[in-house]
């Protein structure tokens, strides 16, 4: 059985301490996320558990980055780290590339930097892809649930923070507590913006009309939906090519 991933998160302002936790989770699923609100804490969690990654925020009160950096460096099984900075700083990067840093992102923090931190991550440090690399993490009001992104046949907005996830079966997610723009971030090239408030499995397509409208299939049911005039000349190339 494979073991469980250890990370933590570093960083003393709470909402973006909370995204931070958020958006690893959504690329490393299977992992377990646990974080601390100042330096002092985490090493005394850091006595207690063998956390494998370390996401630490430069700039803190009482003890920087570097300083809990310097504590850790000897330790028989250090952590994996990659530095969080409101300031792209050379110096500092040189710095963190001799105490063994990874990488470094810079606030404020996206889905993309996470992605290719964590990627290096995994190149450097020899950690496989979990065995379910394509299950994502989504964040639902009854908390997080994976998701196979093949299994995903549309997105739809429902408020500005709350969507609407069909799958292929035509069964429907709890409503999300994610925006439209960060679950796309998350899935392959087949999945297409129809309008600003819909996102669909392109492999689903069945029909694409003169009126700009499609149709897609889930299970026994045909789904209709409006497609923007930007979108169509797009939808029709990728249709044609199947």
């Amino acid at each position: 059985m494979r073991k469980t991933e250890r990370i933590l998160v570093v960083d003393d302002e709470n909402l973006a301490r909370a995204l931070l936790c958020e958006l690893v989770g959504q690329y490393m699923p299977d992992a377990k996320i646990d974080d601390a609100g100042n330096p002092l804490v985490a090493l005394e969690m850091m006595e207690e558990t063998l956390y494998s990654l370390l996401f630490l925020d430069y700039e803190m009160p009482r003890m920087n980055g570097g300083e809990l950096l310097e504590k850790i460096t000897g330790r028989k099984y250090p952590p994996a780290v990659i530095i969080v900075s409101a300031h792209k700083d050379f110096d500092f990067a040189q710095k963190g590339i001799r105490c063994g840093v990874i990488d470094y992102v810079v606030k404020p923090i996206d889905n993309r930097q996470i992605k290719d931190v964590i990627d290096k991550y995994r190149q450097k440090c020899g950690s496989e892809p979990s065995p379910q690399s394509e299950v994502i993490g989504i964040d639902t009001f009854k908390g997080k649930i994976p998701v196979k992104k093949s299994s995903i046949a549309a997105i739809k907005m429902l408020t500005r923070s709350s969507l609407e996830i069909i799958l292929t079966n035509g069964e429907k997610l709890p409503p999300t507590t994610s925006s439209l723009h960060a679950v796309m971030s998350l899935l392959p090239e087949n999945f297409i913006y129809l309008n600003r408030r819909c996102i669909i499995n392109s492999d689903m397509i069945r029909l694409i009309s003169n009126s700009y409208h499609v149709e897609f299939r889930l299970g026994d049911q045909v789904i209709t939906e409006k497609c923007s005039r930007k979108k169509m000349a797009e939808l029709r190339q990728r249709f044609d090519r199947r």
